[in-house]
């Protein structure tokens, strides 16, 4: 079964988002921005990461391995709250790899719920991949983004920090104006600094009518969205294959954007064990192909469990992975990891 949709460039919390660990997340449907808005798209919950029974806490651990298997050096520690009603309330993700530079990624996530325990009423969010920032994201009763309030602690202006200029000038409030329906939206940017020669985000008014209506239609209809990035239109294409579950096998990204260097199209497959975890990923790609038209392999990932605990849990797992000629991270070539997660319950 195939459906193609185009790719929307959303970015919400990526757990595990590192350059140099590959992402073993199991695949799933990209949000439309629609529903990107909506707290459903920020709820995540223990199942969500391919976790069972009444899970409170998780340490996780990962570390690269040497060759004769022993733990070389600490890739990623992660740690995970839930609460009683399997709501994640709180992520924590320190990566310090050796493996370049010593890259270093810290993100947090915290979640605050109303007193049921299942309305999301506020997201915070501190990311450190590249540029250090802060988002929280206040939710109204409907289930909307109401306000966003954005603080990039990496974006100063001036070179001199007793320069009274440095400080950033893409910290905003947004206020998020819905129509009575919820079928349209107005972003209202108000910025610290209100005057800037740099491009920032722009008032502007969305209409979901089209979408809405479509869904009431045909509720297994995707729709076809075309997303204007600055100064130019993406176009990138999603198609999925899944399998007689309906996992996701594989997911072909079509590059139609028009630029002056090559177009490469992006392949991933995906195998399946009978509990349902990823066992395999491969990557391929079209950009590094003699012809630049041909599918040629760039990296493989093997996955192979070996310790679960009573609940089903994996506790321990071995992740060998592997670049072809033509493969973009070399860095990974005969690289393997042990991830360990240790659990508490309620």
């Amino acid at each position: 079964m195939k459906i193609s949709l185009l790719a929307l460039f959303l970015i919400p919390v990526l757990l595990h988002a590192q350059y140099y660990l590959p992402d073993l997340k199991i695949p799933g449907l990209k949000p439309t921005f629609y529903e990107s808005l909506q707290s459903k798209t920020a709820i995540q919950t223990s199942p969500d990461f391919q976790m069972k029974g009444p899970v409170k806490t998780v340490c996780e651990t990962v570390h690269s391995l040497k060759t004769n298997g022993a733990d070389s050096s600490t890739c990623l520690k992660a740690e995970y709250l839930f609460s009683g009603k399997g709501k994640l309330v709180k992520y924590w993700e320190d990566s310090a790899s050796t493996l370049h530079n010593s890259y270093e990624v810290i993100n947090r996530v915290i979640n605050t719920y109303d007193s049921s325990g299942v309305v999301l009423l506020e997201t915070i969010r501190w990311t450190d991949s590249g540029q250090k920032s802060k988002t929280v994201i206040q939710f109204n009763k409907q289930g909307f983004r109401e306000k966003e309030v954005y603080t990039c602690y990496d974006c100063e202006q001036g070179w001199n920090k007793k320069d009274p200029f440095y400080d950033s000038i893409f910290d905003y409030t947004l206020d998020y104006q819905w129509s009575p329906d919820f079928d349209s939206v107005s972003l209202k940017y108000q910025y610290v600094k209100q005057k800037s020669p740099y491009q920032r985000n722009q008032d502007r008014l969305y209409s979901f009518v089209g979408e809405i209506n479509d869904k009431k239609k045909d509720s297994t209809k995707v729709r076809v969205e075309m997303i204007e990035g600055i100064g130019s239109r993406w176009n990138f294409v999603d198609e999925y294959e899944y399998d007689s579950q309906r996992r996701i096998v594989k997911w072909i990204i079509w590059d139609y954007e028009v630029k002056s260097s090559v177009n490469s199209h992006q392949m991933f497959e995906y195998k399946h064990n009978e509990k349902g975890e990823l066992t395999e990923i491969k990557h391929s790609s079209t950009g590094r192909s003699p012809d630049y038209n041909q599918f040629v392999l760039n990296s493989q990932v093997e996955i192979t469990y070996t310790s679960y605990d009573k609940y089903g849990n994996w506790v321990e797992r071995e992740v060998k992975v592997t670049s072809s000629n033509y493969g973009m991270h070399d860095i990974r070539r005969n690289s393997s990891y042990c991830y360990k997660r240790e659990f508490s319950y309620y």
